[in-house]
């Protein structure tokens, strides 16, 4: 959003709500259909809560302001937000790994890694986990409160048996 003119991510509780242009929505809750559509690698995320995501492997991201019902369906009202990831390589083995340590024990560890297993076949996994103790104390029962954890893994492979066949899924 900071390079964007136009583009505003909101967050309400663990909902997140894209504006373009102006064009959102403040309903927010399960079930709930976003005004700005959100793909990652072409599949469309239907849900506020599952778009609150940290990515850690990013090729591309697209924004695409206005009614985009035409190409990508009837809750691109506002426009579109395509995000793409980055393909397996079997040139070379590569990776990144990364970590933090914060307020109220925030630890975050973040990997990313390439792996080509043939000429014509490789993998590539991204990894995430986050969690922290909380800033809130329920002092009743002496135990810390808002806690969060998330982990998340994503892999993708590539199998490119020909010059004009290339497989990614």
């Amino acid at each position: 959003q900071l390079v964007t003119p136009g583009l505003q991510i909101t967050q309400q509780g663990s909902f997140v709500q894209p504006t373009i242009r102006g064009v959102g929505t403040t309903i927010a809750g399960t079930g709930a259909d976003p005004n700005v559509a959100l793909y990652i690698d072409g599949v469309y995320q239907a849900s506020s809560y599952a778009t609150l995501l940290d990515f850690n492997s990013i090729s591309a991201v697209e924004v695409l302001k206005g009614p985009q019902g035409t190409l990508y369906g009837r809750n691109a009202t506002g426009g579109a937000i395509i995000v793409k990831t980055l393909d397996p390589s079997t040139d070379k083995l590569s990776g990144k790994l990364t970590g933090s340590y914060g307020s109220f024990k925030e630890r975050e560890i973040d990997a990313y890694i390439n792996i080509p297993v043939t000429d014509s076949f490789a993998i590539n996994v991204a990894a995430l986990h986050h969690n922290n103790d909380g800033y809130t104390e329920n002092v009743f029962l002496g135990l810390d409160s808002s806690q969060s954890e998330a982990t998340a893994v994503r892999v993708k492979a590539l199998f490119e048996p020909t010059d004009e066949l290339r497989i990614v899924a």
